[in-house]
Formats: C-alpha cells, structure tokens, sequence
C-alpha cells in the first residue's frame, strides 16, 4: 500500500533508547558507511543533539539527527527508508525540525551532502537551503573513490 504524508507521524525529541533503530534505519539508506548503534546512542546522549522519528502505522521509516548551538544547527542525518521515499517524508521531517528551531531563535540550519546525491539535494532545494560552500574530496568510497561535500544553509529567523 502507497502512504501518503499525511499518514506520517513525527516523534519528537528521541532519546539514546533509540539508536538501534535509527542505525537500522541508516542501514536501510546507504551502501556503506552506516553509523553503529553505539554512535548512534552516544551521539542522542548529548545535551546539543536532537532526533525526530517519521512512523507509518507505527513503523520507524525515517529519521533526523541534528545538532545545535544557540544560533546554529546542522543535519548531521537525515535518512528516509527506500520503500517510502519521494511521499514527502524527508520534507515533512525538515519542515518539523524547522518549526522547532525557529521557537527556539535559532537562525542558521546548515548541512553538509555528497555533491552526486542529486535527490538529497534536490529535497533540501526545495525546502529552502542553497549552497554556500563545497569541501573537495570530503567522502570516500570503499573503493577509493572521492566526492566532494557540498554545504547548504538555511536561514531560519
């Protein structure tokens, strides 16, 4: 069955309980390069982190993991499960982390992405981010391959 966004459910404020399903979830998204459940529950241990959990019917099929400081936040991830991609999810997700960030004051919201991830930053396009600088050869391949970072922001308040 095809879900809609409006059947997405967005939990807020995760705790470290929940690193094995977002590592899970992570596995699901990438070829290589997956953070462990341990990274996961350190990195949601940390008073300046924050995850927001996407459920359909009550199953984990996306995720956000931010970091913040008082002005500034960054994606550190951001995965949506294969199955479930281009409902809306991944946007339903930043809109969410966005409406949280702007009660807060923050300004900036900014994010690092492999410059050949042409969905991912065709999502973070539409939801309002630009480029604003690039790290070459950031990422590595397991079989050597380099692919620049491109780093986008978005301006919140």
């Amino acid at each position: 069955m095809v879900k809609t966004e409006n059947s997405v459910v967005i939990t807020k404020s995760l705790g470290p309980e929940f690193g094995a399903i977002l590592a899970t979830l992570h596995q699901q998204c990438v070829a290589h390069g997956a953070w462990s459940s341990n990274s996961y529950q350190q990195m949601m241990g940390l008073h300046t982190s924050s995850a927001l959990i996407a459920m359909v019917d009550q199953e984990p099929v996306g995720f956000l993991l931010s970091s913040s400081t008082s002005l500034e936040s960054e994606i550190l991830m951001l995965c949506v499960a294969p199955k479930v991609r281009r409902l809306g999810i991944g946007s339903k997700l930043l809109l969410s982390l966005v409406e949280d960030l702007a009660v807060q004051g923050t300004c900036d919201l900014l994010l690092e992405v492999a410059e050949d991830n042409h969905e991912a930053i065709n999502l973070y396009g539409k939801n309002g981010f630009l480029e604003v600088g690039k790290r070459p050869n950031y990422y590595e391949s397991p079989e050597g391959k380099k692919t620049s970072a491109l780093i986008m922001k978005r301006i919140i308040t």
